[in-house]
């Protein structure tokens, strides 16, 4: 199945057809900034497909918010992807509005956790940035103190 007869089928058994030209609305979503962080394009397992026989073709586009899907749903190969970040532009101005809020949702709560991340891993006063370490498998700020 080629890859634009399987966006259709996709966007119009999940319903991602919008019924607004409202696109002009609608937030730019980056591939290579949102990709992994705040949407992954899976396949649809059997058990999770509505409808008629099951198809292994299927394909979602699920964001963090759907635990199940997100972590346990296989993502697909670098090969399939590559399709799909080349016609990302178009394919999300066809993402209805439910699919397009849950991944400005997700986004949204990626820069609240990076800002937040930010704060809460800064330097005292009195010391300065040298890099980063390792403990219990995160990474944190090097601080040191400063040197006058």
């Amino acid at each position: 199945m080629k890859l634009q007869e399987q966006i259709s089928r996709i966007q119009s058994m999940m319903g991602l057809i919008t019924e607004s030209n409202d696109f002009e609305e609608r937030i730019y979503i980056d591939w290579d900034e949102n990709y992994g962080n705040s949407f992954k394009i899976v396949h649809t397992p059997e058990g999770a497909q509505t409808g008629g026989e099951w198809n292994p073709d299927l394909i979602s586009i699920v964001t963090p918010e759907n635990t199940n899907a997100w972590y346990e749903w296989e993502e697909l190969p670098e090969e399939k992807l590559m399709g799909w970040k080349e016609n990302w532009d178009g394919i999300q101005k066809g993402l209805g509005d439910h699919k397009y809020n849950q991944i400005v949702r997700s986004m949204s709560n990626n820069q609240q956790e990076m800002i937040e991340g930010e704060l809460t891993e800064r330097c005292w006063k009195g010391y300065t940035q040298k890099g980063m370490k390792t403990m219990f498998g995160k990474q944190y700020p090097n601080c040191v103190k400063k040197t006058k």
